[in-house]
Order: structure tokens, then C-alpha cells, then sequence
């Protein structure tokens, strides 16, 4: 990713934001930070963000919902999104967050090893699909230039072409000239033949006497 990720933490608890934020500017991770799920949803809008930490129980706007627009706004680019449950056991939670659109979850209390190994490992997919995005644009535009080189090739091709019927009836009609000037020679003689003149004429230059 060049320079070091940025990533926004989304909860309404301002003790949690703070204690994940400072475990990941340890890290050396650019922290933003949104205290409800609209003020979320305009970071994104404005940022450009590589990981979205998401609590899911928030007033007004839930982590759910939130999850749905951001990931609806966002359909061209991977931004990926953690969900952010207060249990392990909160099955229903965790299923509902992924089939908002998240793609993993965190459940608190945990160790911080175990959140920094997930934030890597997302932040790993979403260089790897970004670069593979990259290398999607750049095979698009090797892709048009060289269709564009055939078409300018064809275009040529087609030019030769009709300098070639222009060169092929120029000489059919130099042909058919030298043999019309062969058949008039081949006349003149047999005049000349007849009128007691046997000099055989040799061009329409040169006269017998």
C-alpha cells in the first residue's frame, strides 16, 4: 500500500474507540475515528479508508446497517469491514454482520494479538485485491492499445489494398496498350508489304523511304 493504512474505528463507546485506537497506532496505523454510524458513513465518503472496524450495537443506525451503505457505496473498490461483537457467543450477531456485507468479526473481549492478526490479515487481502484490480487496469489498457494497433493495421491494410487494385489495373491497362501497339505495328507492316514496301515498320518514329 506504499504509506501505512488507514483505518477507521466505529463505536458509540468512546472507551472501546480509544483503547483499539491505541492498540493500532502502536502498529504504526493512521486511526480515524466515528461515534455513530452517520458520521461513519461520511468518513467514508470523504477518506479514502483500507479497513473499517464495525461495532455492531450502536443508537439511531446500527453496525448492520451501517455495513449495507458503506459496502453499497463502495461496490467498485474492496473496502473491507470487521465487525465488532461484545460476545463470542452472539452467533446471530456475527451471521447477521456477514451476510450484511462484513467480511470478518472481532469479538470483545480478546487479546490484542488476536485483533492485530486479523487487522493484518485484512489489510493483506485488500492489498492483494487491489493490486490485482492494478494489474486488471493495466491488462484493459494493453488490451485497447492493442486492439487499437490492429484496427490502425487493418486500416492499412485495406489502404495497400486499394493502392494494389490501382497499380494491378494501371498495368492491365499498360499491357493491353503495348498489345494494341503490337497488333497497329503488326498492320503497318503488312501495308507496307502490300504497297510494295517491304521495309518492315519499327515505330510510329521511324519512317521508310
Amino acid at each position: 500500500m506504499g504509506k501505512m493504512p488507514k483505518i477507521l474505528i466505529v463505536d458509540d463507546v468512546e472507551d472501546k474507540v480509544e483503547i483499539l485506537s491505541r492498540q493500532l497506532k502502536q502498529e504504526g496505523y493512521e486511526i480515524l475515528k466515528a461515534y455513530n454510524g452517520e458520521d461513519a458513513i461520511e468518513i467514508v465518503r470523504k477518506q479514502k479508508l483500507d479497513l473499517i472496524l464495525m461495532d455492531i450495537s450502536m443508537p439511531q443506525m446500527d453496525g448492520f446497517k451501517v455495513t449495507m451503505i458503506i459496502k453499497e457505496e463502495n461496490k467498485t473498490i474492496f473496502l473491507p469491514i470487521i465487525i465488532v461483537t461484545a460476545s463470542k457467543d452472539d452467533t446471530e450477531s456475527i451471521v447477521m454482520g456477514l451476510e450484511s456485507g462484513a467480511d470478518d468479526y472481532i469479538s470483545l473481549p480478546c487479546k490484542r494479538e488476536e485483533i492485530l492478526a486479523r487487522v493484518k490479515a485484512m489489510l493483506r487481502t485488500k492489498q492483494l485485491h487491489d493490486e490485482l484490480s492494478q494489474k486488471n487496469i493495466e491488462l484493459k489498457k494493453t488490451h485497447d492499445s492493442l486492439k487499437l494497433a490492429e484496427e490502425n493495421l487493418n486500416k492499412k491494410v485495406k489502404e495497400l489494398g486499394k493502392e494494389k487494385a490501382k497499380l494491378e489495373k494501371m498495368n492491365n491497362f499498360m499491357i493491353g496498350r503495348e498489345l494494341k501497339m503490337v497488333e497497329l505495328k503488326q498492320e503497318i507492316n503488312s501495308l507496307l508489304e502490300k504497297s510494295g514496301k517491304p521495309k518492315k515498320y519499327e515505330g510510329l518514329g521511324k519512317t521508310g523511304k
